[in-house]
C-alpha cells in the first residue's frame, strides 16, 4: 500500500483533530485551554484558518477605522490577546509535523534501500548462474569441436600430420604429452 500523509495516523490527527497532544512547549497546554474555552477546533488546518480570519478581521477593522491612536491600541490589544495562542501552536505544530513526516520519509527511504540491495543480490545471482551455464555450453561446444577435429585427423596420413607444426602442437596438447612418444615411434 502506498503511504500518503493521511495514512500516518499522528499526522492526520495533528492536521484535522488536535495539535495540542503533539506540541511539547510549556505554554502549549495553557494556549490549548484557551482555545478549548472558546470552543475552537484545535487541528493545525483549523488554527491556520483562525489565524488568517483574525488577521483579516484586524485589517478590516483598521481599514474601516478613523486610524486614531485609540483604535490602533485596541487592535493591538486584541492581537496580543488572540494571536499568541494561535501562533505558538501553529509554529510548534508545524515543526512537530515536519519532524513526523521527516521520520516517516526516513523509514521509507530505508525500506527502499533494503529493497534495492535485495534486487541487486538477486540480479547478481542470476548473472552468475547465466555465466556458468554459458561457459558450460561453450566448453561443451569446444569439446565437441575438438572431438570432430580428432576424427578428421584419423583420416589424414601420419606423414601429413607430422609435417605440420600446428597439428603436432594440437595433438600434443590434447593427448597431454602422449603424442610425443607416438610421433617418435612413427618417425623411426
Amino acid at each position: 500500500m502506498k503511504k500518503t500523509i493521511k495514512n500516518i495516523p499522528d499526522v492526520e490527527t495533528m492536521l484535522l483533530d488536535d495539535v495540542c497532544g503533539f506540541v511539547k512547549v510549556p505554554s502549549a497546554a495553557f494556549y490549548c485551554k484557551i482555545l478549548s474555552g472558546q470552543g475552537m477546533e484545535r487541528g493545525l488546518i483549523y488554527l491556520l484558518g483562525y489565524y488568517e480570519e483574525a488577521m483579516n478581521n484586524y485589517l478590516d477593522t483598521y481599514d474601516t477605522s478613523d486610524k486614531s491612536a485609540a483604535v490602533l491600541m485596541d487592535i493591538q490589544r486584541h492581537i496580543y490577546n488572540d494571536v499568541p495562542a494561535l501562533f505558538v501552536l501553529m509554529v510548534n505544530g508545524a515543526l512537530t509535523l515536519s519532524d513526523m513526516i521527516d521520520n516517516e520519509l526516513g523509514k521509507q527511504l530505508k525500506a527502499n534501500q533494503e529493497g534495492k540491495v535485495d534486487f541487486m543480490v538477486a540480479c547478481s545471482v542470476v548473472s552468475v548462474l547465466m555465466g556458468i551455464l554459458m561457459w558450460m555450453f561453450i566448453l561443451r561446444k569446444l569439446r565437441d569441436g575438438t572431438g570432430q577435429f580428432k576424427n578428421v585427423l584419423k583420416v589424414l596420413p601420419a606423414d601429413v600430420i607430422l609435417s605440420s607444426f600446428i597439428l603436432k602442437t594440437f595433438l600434443n596438447k590434447t593427448s597431454q604429452g602422449g603424442f610425443n612418444s607416438t610421433s617418435k615411434s612413427i618417425n623411426s
